[in-house]
């Protein structure tokens, strides 16, 4: 967009015409217009977008993505080539026409949006934390300064969850921590496929594993140590994906091409409302729950900061801490015991009373939108469902966007279960401070 475009847009522009309008299919690229439209759902997330892009540091993505919310204030059908171009460049997988991954393409286009909108000094890229000794809340801080120090742009700050390892050991029960940060959250769903599980329980659940052959700082000695992994602060800008795909059935793999993969179709409840309680502070290690994975820009890992503290022997740096793509099977010792004591039972008390719950900050969210996968006999299709400004749901196949009445039928529109992909802002409540 050229400066004499972008100044009169600005003028002209509102967060509240920003809306759903149809993406051309360009050929096998459902999956990038489903995940375009659940990302200009989130209101967070275009509003940091804006505000990056006034600082007038942008490349191709920022510009592709800034004509996407031009073109989504009008009501022609648009072709996204802009995006899949600038996409193409990070990713030579999206410069083909075969049909991909949803979830890999709103990564890519995140990474391109941060990286080009980053003012933070290149010399901080590998800053380092050393954390010997520190507190659960003196480490916190520590590892986020350094994050942000690292990443100084509104689209990491909006969109990266916190993610706190607990390292316990077994001998002298002291612990230590560390902390990751992720542009989304992965979670595992139950095998069993015939029963439901709601979002709340998901993202309360946290996972716990023992290490063995672990040197322990303050120990001095090669002991077992108990891993606990849980969700400390979600995003602003809430993106989770669900792991529905596994390897071994006889159904495409969307961007693995000659892999087969199974897919998991349990029924994910998840809400128009997300209230979400989180400890304050360490929580005990003695509950263990499922697991929820991070990943980093390759999707090989945490993007996690480098600490000295705790040490791992050498004969350990192959295991590491369990992260995504190292991460202990159920065989290797995961355990899974049930929900967090801030489950939905106290959520549902948390919920507008403005109260401290069991020591927990409680974080509110609206949902905006999601990316939907179905599949077929040659292949698949993706599809999206947004919530507009107007207070109406929008179902949107390529560039065909239907309005769905908030009460069809006399009974509310109901949120598709099979959803592959969620995004939900955080809103706040005027009713505390504890919430966010």
């Amino acid at each position: 967009m050229s400066p004499l475009k972008r100044n009169s847009f600005e003028k002209k522009f509102s967060m509240d015409c920003v809306g759903h309008v149809g993406l051309s299919n360009q050929g096998n690229t459902c999956f990038m217009n489903g995940g375009l439209q659940a990302m200009i759902s989130s209101r967070v997330l275009v509003s940091a977008i804006l505000e990056a892009q006034k600082s007038k540091k942008d490349g191709p993505m920022v510009r592709a993505f800034l004509e996407f919310i031009r073109a989504s204030c009008g009501s022609d059908v648009y072709k996204p080539g802009p995006l899949k171009e600038a996409a193409g460049r990070r990713n030579p997988r999206f410069r083909g026409f075969a049909q991909e991954d949803s979830f890999e393409l709103i990564q890519t286009v995140l990474d391109g949006l941060e990286e080009e909108t980053n003012l933070a000094d290149k010399s901080m890229k590998n800053s380092v934390v050393d954390n010997t000794g520190l507190s659960f809340e003196a480490s916190q801080k520590a590892f986020h300064d350094n994050h942000y120090k690292r990443l100084d742009t509104p689209i990491a700050r909006c969109t990266y969850s916190e993610i706190v390892r607990e390292i316990t050991c077994q001998k002298c029960h002291r612990s230590q921590y560390s902390f990751e940060y992720t542009q989304m959250l992965l979670l595992d769903l139950p095998k069993d496929q015939r029963s439901e599980v709601t979002l709340e329980d998901l993202l309360c659940r946290k996972r716990t594993s023992e290490v063995e052959g672990y040197r322990c700082p303050v120990c001095k000695d090669c002991v077992t140590v108990t891993l606990t992994e849980r969700l400390a602060t979600p995003a602003e800008c809430l993106i989770i994906v669900f792991k529905r795909y596994e390897e071994g059935s006889d159904s495409w793999s969307f961007g693995r091409s000659a892999s087969r993969f199974r897919k998991n179709n349990i029924s994910v409840n998840y809400p128009l409302e997300l209230v979400l309680s989180i400890p304050a502070t360490k929580p005990p290690v003695t509950q263990t729950d499922e697991k929820i994975e991070s990943i980093d820009k390759t999707g090989e890992g945490g993007d996690s900061v480098e600490t000295s503290y705790p040490e791992i022997s050498k004969s350990e740096k192959g295991r590491d801490l369990p992260s995504s793509g190292n991460v202990p099977s159920m065989d290797e010792g995961l355990k899974y015991d049930g929900i967090a004591s801030s489950g939905p039972e106290l959520l549902a008390k948390a919920k507008g009373t403005g109260q401290d719950v069991a020591g927990a900050r409680t974080y509110v969210y609206g949902f905006r939108g999601a990316s939907i996968q179905s599949e077929g006999v040659c292949g698949g299709h993706y599809t999206a469902v947004g919530f507009g400004c107007d207070g109406h749901f929008y179902v949107c196949n390529d560039s065909h966007v239907t309005r769905q009445d908030t009460r069809s039928g006399g009974s509310k529109y109901q949120l598709p279960r099979e959803a592959y992909i969620v995004i939900y802002d955080r809103v706040p409540c005027p009713e505390s401070p504890m919430f966010y």
